[in-house]
């Protein structure tokens, strides 16, 4: 067991409310008790950047913290007139404008689902379309060229084919919503510098004395661009307008109108993926049916990685599907419980001890002079939902009947239409008793 030595722990529902509040009180701090003139200052979750005066920027590093021993906050300051910001470059012009870039850092390995794998070809479009429309949807008009640049490098070392590179980026400049206006600062003076504070903080702009407050008009505007500009009253701020277009977002329908003319609710479902069905399964759905296709992909890094975290005893586990084999034969038990492990053995374990002969393991071990091995009980599956629970038992009690205790009576909640499908491994089944 560990024990928390101060704060909330890591992991804690409560953890994150508790952390802003009191770093916004700390930040309200600083500005409230400094007579340092910030230029403006914006937040995104856990990142600051704000603009002082190139001489004051030691000082408000010391001042954030001086606030708290606990805390200690880490500061950059632009270089070449430029500072990143997230997953954007802000670029201070000459004439005073603040454009921006795609920007990834430089530890990024540029690696993406390869246009080889063995994905859905949507799951590729799709990454395709949502790499462009970001990068160009945080880019100015002013690099729009440079940062097609970018992805076309990019998906082309992941083997992505270059008409369908360029398909996507058409698609995605259709589809972005680009900001109608742009806010433009006054040009400032050479002792003006960006910094940026990586504060893990949520920084609240509430005070006495009035901001006023110029909102450029935008629509879902991304979340990283600095499209507000806060004036204290000793400069002003101007927004100027900008030659930008507005596009509607394409959305996927939910109902269609069947040959009759009637609408129809669209169902989803998902299948597993195979490159060899993909395509026939989709078409026939797509023309006979209201049922709509979406493939999921079951090999993935997590299946085969190991568990670094701390197993749950399995006695303490609830839901499972579980095997107990008998102590003096090679004959299982497979049953299934919601109920904690533990106790569910020692209900067995009672049962077994006081004849009372409710399920096939009570049965053996009376008939048989027997014991249970409850020291090697097994978990075969764990599953919450209680009818998918007694299926899998079924299917289980199928799989291993050459060794299964379990009567036939047993698989009740599964068709017999489906029986053979779990023989396959071993054709000639063997009749439990």
């Amino acid at each position: 067991y560990y024990r928390q030595p101060s704060g909330p722990q890591m992991g804690s529902s409560l953890s994150s409310t508790i952390g802003k509040i009191v770093l916004n009180d700390l930040i309200k701090n600083v500005i409230d008790n400094t007579s340092t003139h910030i230029q403006f200052i914006y937040k995104y979750e856990d990142d600051l950047i704000l603009a002082v005066e190139q001489s004051k920027v030691n000082y408000i590093l010391e001042t954030f913290n001086k606030q708290n021993p606990s805390l200690k906050f880490t500061l950059e300051t632009e270089e070449n007139r430029t500072i990143s910001y997230l997953n954007t470059s802000i670029i201070r012009e000459l004439d005073g404008l603040l454009t921006f870039k795609w920007f990834t850092k430089p530890t990024s390995t540029d690696k993406l689902i390869d246009y080889n794998s063995h994905h859905p070809l949507q799951f590729k479009r799709n990454l395709m379309y949502n790499y462009a429309y970001t990068a160009l949807n945080l880019t100015s008009t002013k690099y729009y060229n440079s940062t097609k640049a970018k992805l076309e490098k990019l998906f082309t070392a992941n083997h992505y084919p270059i008409t369908e590179i360029e398909r996507q980026i058409k698609k995605a400049e259709k589809n972005i919503i680009y900001l109608t206006n742009k806010t433009e600062l006054i040009t400032p003076t050479s002792s003006y510098q960006i910094s940026k504070k990586k504060l893990k903080v949520s920084f609240n702009l509430e005070r006495n004395q009035t901001y006023h407050y110029n909102s450029a008009e935008t629509i879902k505007p991304p979340k990283t661009l600095i499209t507000h500009y806060f004036d204290n009253g000793s400069n002003q701020a101007k927004i100027v307008s900008v030659n930008k277009h507005i596009y509607e977002q394409n959305t996927h329908g939910t109902h269609l109108n069947n040959k009759k003319g009637v609408t129809e609710a669209l169902t989803y479902v998902t299948l597993p993926y195979h490159r060899k069905w993909e395509n026939k399964i989709k078409k026939i759905f797509n023309q006979h049916t209201n049922i709509r296709i979406a493939w999921k992909y079951e090999h993935k890094l997590a299946r085969y990685l190991p568990k670094i975290k701390d197993h749950e005893p399995l006695l303490n586990t609830r839901h499972n599907i579980y095997a107990l084999p008998c102590r003096d034969c090679n004959q299982i038990y497979i049953g299934e419980s919601s109920q904690n492990l533990r106790k569910r053995m020692s209900q067995h374990d009672y049962n077994i001890s006081s004849n009372k002969n409710k399920t096939a393991i009570d049965h053996h071990c009376s008939k048989n002079q027997h014991k249970a091995d409850f020291d090697n009980v097994k978990s075969l599956a764990r599953e919450p939902i209680t009818l998918k629970r007694k299926i899998k038992e079924n299917i289980s009690i199928i799989k291993n009947d050459l060794v299964c205790m379990n009567k036939q009576r047993d698989i009740k909640h599964l068709g017999e239409q489906f029986i053979p499908l779990f023989r396959v491994a071993h054709p000639h089944t063997h009749t439990p008793e």
